[in-house]
């Protein structure tokens, strides 16, 4: 049998056999004698319970509940004056029904029990038996408010962590102060500008008023180049005058919004199984990475997709690792778990498929997309191409690229070669450009099927 006593369950159980009448009042002592225990068991009647009273940070005590269950039939007036001949408190008019309730029994539990407090309500039959003092009633009441304390800090303490943990999760992994600055592709010299402002600095927000005004004359005519431009001519305009141009507007209406790239994969239809007529596929539709199919030291493949475009870390000891298609991997993008596929291979592509591919790792060599002639019309165009999909060249950055890079619009990767900790540089750097052309909306030209 145990020898710890909570005086909840102790009244609880004494009021639901029907033994409340063998409870007995020692007035001088100010002590409750319990007769089911052989020899009798005295409780001190001021200890505290764990039960909240409805008065901020106070607890009703063991003669406050014993005295109230016994005086049930009593009018308000009369069990005030049996409070003031006990010496105790009455139990105020918020907490009596839920008293009543649970140690009638009619209840099963109540909120009002605090769970964190109540180990220090906690009495050992030993100790009573023995004759000692146990602890007084204000003793008792600041343990338990000190354990309550203790319990709300690491309470914070985890929702803190859990906070943090979030931040750290959609934020972008930094390896110095200057990954700090860097937003590819966005300006911000008007919040320079209200900056200056506020500050009272106006010759500093007109100096930045005038850079806003070079900027976007820079992008009209950018536009206008690029509009009056087709097909392969396009090229003449430079990789990165491209790069900083969202194709996607240079087309649209101010008037109409156009889905961008990523939302139009999103919203294609999940391949079915036609037996069961259920979506191969759970969660939103994913978007296609190709990589090569070969490897050479400083590139990537299928081996090291996940390592690198999931973890930025460019893991040379996975090359004994056998790994099929598709590889898996996700990314927050815009506060969102997206799912991408990663294969080394097109030739069983279904239409779908095909419409799902927004990046392609290249190795410098035409005959990577020689799967790919149907889907460019039977030429070699790959102006077009690039605009289609986002291409990307890894390397060690003390390997000179094939001469063929320098003619496509792709964006280049490069590695240090004994120095794995800027790998995430990198990976920083390629998923930054990877989101603004996903955010962008899907080049479309009559020449290419997808």
């Amino acid at each position: 049998m145990s020898d710890s006593i909570d005086p909840i369950t102790l009244l609880r159980e004494t009021i639901i056999s029907g033994k409340l009448d063998s409870v007995k009042l020692i007035q001088d002592k100010r002590e409750l004698l319990f007769e089911k225990f052989e020899g009798g068991l005295k409780l001190p009647l001021d200890h505290p319970t764990a039960w909240k009273s409805s008065q901020p940070n106070q607890y009703l005590t063991l003669g406050q509940i014993w005295l109230y269950m016994c005086n049930l039939h009593l009018s308000n007036l009369d069990y005030m004056k049996r409070n003031r001949e006990v010496g105790t408190t009455m139990v105020t008019m918020n907490d009596r029904e839920p008293v009543k309730l649970y140690f009638s029994g009619q209840a099963q539990s109540a909120d009002n029990i605090d769970e964190i407090a109540r180990p220090s309500t906690v009495l050992k039959k030993s100790y009573l038996k023995s004759g000692k003092q146990v602890q007084s009633s204000a003793q008792v009441q600041e343990q338990m408010l000190k354990r309550r304390e203790v319990k709300q800090e690491e309470k914070r303490e985890k929702r803190d962590k859990k906070c943090i943990d979030f931040i750290n999760e959609c934020e972008r992994k930094l390896s110095g102060k200057t990954n700090c600055l860097q937003a590819q592709g966005k300006s911000f010299l008007q919040v320079l500008q209200l900056g200056y402002t506020l500050t009272g600095r106006a010759e500093k927000a007109k100096e930045v008023q005038e850079r806003i005004k070079q900027r976007m004359e820079q992008i009209a005519s950018q536009n206008a180049r690029y509009s009056s431009l087709s097909g392969a001519n396009r090229a003449l305009l430079g990789v990165s005058q491209i790069v900083d141009v969202d194709v996607g507007l240079l087309h649209s209406n101010k008037n109409q919004k156009r889905r961008s790239l990523l939302e139009e994969i999103q919203r294609m239809p999940k391949a079915q199984d036609p037996r069961t007529m259920e979506p191969y596929q759970r969660g939103p539709v994913r978007p296609i990475i190709i990589v090569p199919a070969s490897f050479s030291p400083g590139s990537i493949s299928l081996t090291y997709a996940k390592s690198f475009l999931q973890n930025g870390e460019y893991d040379l000891k996975q090359a004994a690792v056998s790994v099929t298609a598709p590889v898996i991997i996700s990314r927050k993008i815009n506060d969102e778990t997206q799912e991408f596929e990663i294969h080394d291979s097109v030739t069983t592509f279904t239409d779908t498929q095909w419409k799902r591919i927004v990046a392609v790792f290249v190795n410098g060599q035409e005959w990577q997309f020689k799967d790919w002639a149907d889907k460019l019309g039977g030429a070699k165009r790959y102006v077009e191409l690039f605009l289609r999909v986002r291409g990307y060249f890894l390397h060690f950055a003390d390997q000179a690229p094939p001469e063929q890079i320098g003619k496509w619009n792709i964006k280049l990767l490069p590695l240090q070669r004994n120095k794995r900790h800027q790998d995430v540089t990198v990976y920083n750097e390629l998923w930054s450009d990877l989101e603004a052309f996903l955010h962008r909306e899907k080049f479309k030209a009559p020449d290419l099927s997808f």
